[in-house]
């Protein structure tokens, strides 16, 4: 989990338990993400707790999140020049359990053309970044 230079919020996520992808929320919906932000802090604050001095593998920390939003492609050059393109998906309404135990919708819905939006399973993940 980190911030970009926007002030986007970034979450390391994993579909399907075992691609890793970036979910990013745009900036004018951080306000909404605080109290998973929150959670995920928290969790992760635990699991350092429970490992003293250890380095907490990116994966360990899971929070379930179901995330609505578009897929963005992302190119980027590496030193010799190449072009690389990877995807993130764009949150733009998401659901996740509360520590009260209940379930909670953030964001707003997507509106857009078929096949640039979906739902889609996501496990937020502590990054190492």
């Amino acid at each position: 989990m980190r911030r970009n230079d926007r002030g986007d919020l970034v979450v390391r996520g994993f579909v399907d338990e075992k691609y890793e992808i970036d979910v990013l929320f745009a900036g004018r919906r951080t306000r909404d993400a605080i109290p998973m932000e929150r959670r995920l802090r928290s969790l992760i604050a635990e699991a350092r707790r429970l490992r003293p001095g250890q380095e907490i593998p990116p994966d360990s920390v899971r929070l379930p999140v179901r995330v609505e939003g578009a897929w963005r492609k992302r190119l980027q050059r590496d030193a010799s020049g190449w072009e690389t393109g990877t995807h993130h998906l764009v949150a733009a309404r998401w659901a996740m359990e509360v520590q009260s135990g209940s379930a909670m919708q953030f964001g707003e819905q997507v509106i857009g053309r078929e096949g640039r939006t979906g739902t889609l399973p996501l496990k937020a993940a502590r990054s190492a970044e």
